[in-house]
């Protein structure tokens, strides 16, 4: 019963398409080549009748009973030949005519003679244009043109008493090749278009039977060769019993049809092979959970899901959580004497292979910073080593920063990682340089930059799990959304993980979760900025001396401090100084930052011999030996000078 359905809803399915496709093509076909049929053909039957006018009549003769204006029996002859060329030639009227001038400019008709194949229509043209008879009808453009010579012939439809005509224009030329009258031919547009629609009807009626008997012996062929096969190859697999198998010999088909069903009969010997391989995948796949959740236990040691670091200069709070069992984002927080160190990182793909790849990266970045090497050179030297060892083509993006809590300074360079946020009030990303993913090219070429955090900042350091957390309404949590939580009140880490995961109540965590947040405590530090002046020293004065003015020492950090200011003011060539103090314990810390030329103090002055330094050069050296601690960095495109003093 199902197969005869089929079959039917085949056959209406065809014969409907082929109505529609020989009505479309019918239509198309009459309507596109009409004109161009009638064209041709009313073109053709005009030139054969104006020929056999020709053999009749003459310009010379027309211009004469034209000026003579008088009926004779030629003329009637003449008529009468011209209405046997008009009946055999199928035309409805056929004219010939002299464009004349009336009193307002306007040419209408001035006929010579007019004949009809209808003899009752033949009695009206002949009573109303006859010999020397002028219409009030204006020639059209088109017939004065023939009539100039500008065209050789003209063709129209136009509408009149007569009915619908289709009218060919062309001169009646005498010897001497001039143009003295135009011959007409109209033709019945209405009877035309009837019969080329018959004609293409009736062919079109014949094209359809053929399509229809060709595709109805195509139907029977495929319902014996494709149908009944599929019909049996479907009920076999609708009720697979795995102790009857199948056997492709039952389908008496070739081709396509002969390959399923060879098809069937391996897969139906497959099936009990596969329900066997299902048992013992159902096994393995117990063992590997066992196997994941050890790695995801040794993970969190590496990785811990939380982890909080509280000092008396900063708070730092780190939060961690795979999409998966285990996962390739990392971070990473110590401290090691003056400097925190922050890193954070996001390895390409997930599972087994990014957290092996995470551990590895981390564990190097984290040697590499021990070594006291900056955020770039670790970077730099980390990407060296992964990419000599790295076969799977695997990278990963990643943020080094390096904070020194006595001045806020914060070193810092970026692998392809996401811009971090300064979180204050009005948190902002930090302006970083892109840099390029660990372990793509060699010679990744990153570069350290610098900053200053003030009192109360802080860093938050996150992967793009958290931008591209999804709700339940399908949006983004996003780089805004981000901005306004960090600007809020207490906001770090934990705060902001919760956040995310209230934002994707109800659904599936997309990705890896990372957050690294950093937070400096209030301090007693003052950050200033000053033009390039030198007159601008004892302002600078009076803010050392409001902050050490108990030391035993203030002349001489006085004296260092305005030794170091003025020299800047007067060689550096940039156009503002910053200068940050802070007092930390027994300790006063000073950090001059400016864009200038390159100069290091310690080492131009160092070996000088005290005779030298009395031609320049004593007040650095003054200072130098006289701090405590005195560093001197390039970073950025800036000169960054550090001179810690014991108060």
């Amino acid at each position: 019963m199902k197969k005869k359905h089929l079959i039917i809803k085949h056959i209406a399915l065809i014969f409907l398409i082929s109505a529609v496709i020989a009505v479309i093509f019918g239509y198309l076909c009459i309507d596109m080549v009409y004109n161009r049929l009638v064209t041709t053909y009313t073109h053709k039957i005009t030139d054969n009748a104006i020929d056999l006018c020709n053999i009749y009549l003459d310009a010379e003769e027309v211009e004469e009973f034209l000026n003579n204006g008088t009926q004779n029996d030629k003329y009637d002859e003449l008529r009468e030949d011209m209405k046997y060329i008009c009946e055999i030639s199928g035309l409805k009227y056929m004219y010939i005519f002299v464009p004349f001038q009336n009193n307002k400019g306007k040419y209408t008709y001035k006929y010579f003679i007019t004949v009809a194949s209808d003899d009752e229509e033949d009695k009206i043209v002949k009573a109303e244009r006859s010999l020397g008879m002028i219409s009030d009808d204006i020639c059209t453009e088109q017939e004065m043109k023939v009539f100039r010579g500008e065209l050789e012939n003209c063709c129209y439809i136009f509408s009149n008493q007569y009915g619908e005509v289709y009218t060919w224009v062309q001169p009646f030329k005498n010897d001497s090749g001039e143009i003295t009258s135009l011959i007409c031919a109209d033709f019945d547009n209405t009877s035309i278009r009837d019969s080329i629609s018959r004609n293409s009807l009736i062919w079109l009626i014949i094209m359809t039977i053929i399509i229809l008997t060709l595709l109805v012996l195509l139907l029977v062929y495929l319902t014996k060769s494709v149908f009944i096969p599929i019909e049996k190859i479907s009920q076999r697999m609708s009720v697979y019993d795995p102790d009857k198998l199948f056997c492709a010999d039952e389908i008496k088909s070739s081709g396509e049809i002969k390959e399923i069903a060879v098809s069937f009969e391996k897969m139906s010997l497959d099936m009990s092979k596969y329900i066997e391989n299902i048992r013992n995948m159902t096994e393995e796949q117990a063992r590997s959970a066992a196997e994941l959740d050890t790695a995801r236990k040794i993970q969190s040691g590496i990785v811990p899901e939380r982890s909080e670091i509280n000092e008396k200069l900063f708070t730092a709070k780190g939060y961690a959580k795979s999409s998966k069992e285990v996962g390739g984002d990392f971070y990473d927080c110590f401290r090691s004497g003056s400097r925190i160190y922050l890193i954070i990182g996001d390895v390409s793909g997930k599972g087994i292979a990014a957290a092996l790849f995470m551990a590895m990266t981390k564990n190097m970045l984290h040697e590499k910073l021990c070594s006291n090497l900056s955020p770039a050179q670790a970077l730099n030297t980390t990407n060296d080593e992964i990419c000599m060892q790295n076969p799977e083509g695997m990278f990963v993006t990643a943020f080094v920063a390096v904070i020194d809590t006595d001045t806020g300074e914060m070193v810092y360079a970026n692998a392809g990682h996401l811009p971090p946020v300064l979180i204050s009030d009005k948190s902002r990303f930090l302006e970083t340089e892109s840099g390029m993913a660990l372990g793509l090219f060699e010679d990744a070429d990153i570069c350290n930059q610098v900053t200053v955090l003030l009192d109360n900042e802080g860093l938050l350091l996150y992967t793009d799990g958290i931008t591209e957390a999804v709700s339940r309404e399908r949006k983004f949590f996003g780089a805004d959304r981000l901005l306004e939580k960090a600007s809020e009140k207490n906001s770090d880490a934990f705060s902001i993980a919760e956040e995310i995961h209230n934002f994707e109540k109800d659904t599936e965590q997309f990705d890896d979760i990372t957050l690294l947040s950093l937070h400096i405590n209030e301090q007693n530090r003052r950050i200033l900025k000053f033009p390039c002046d030198t007159d601008l020293v004892d302002e600078l004065k009076e803010n050392v001396m409001e902050m050490i003015f108990k030391s035993e020492n203030k002349i001489k950090i006085m004296l260092a401090c305005e030794e170091i200011f003025v020299n800047i003011a007067e060689y550096s060539g940039a156009e503002e100084i910053e200068t940050v103090l802070n007092i930390v314990d027994d300790k006063f810390i000073v950090r001059f930052s400016d864009s200038g030329k390159e100069f290091d103090p310690s080492a131009n002055n160092s070996e000088k011999e005290f005779e030298e330094l009395d031609s320049g050069g004593m007040g650095i050296n003054i200072a130098v030996q006289t701090a405590e601690k005195f560093c001197y960095n390039r970073i950025d495109g800036r000169n960054i000078l550090k001179m810690i003093f014991t108060i």
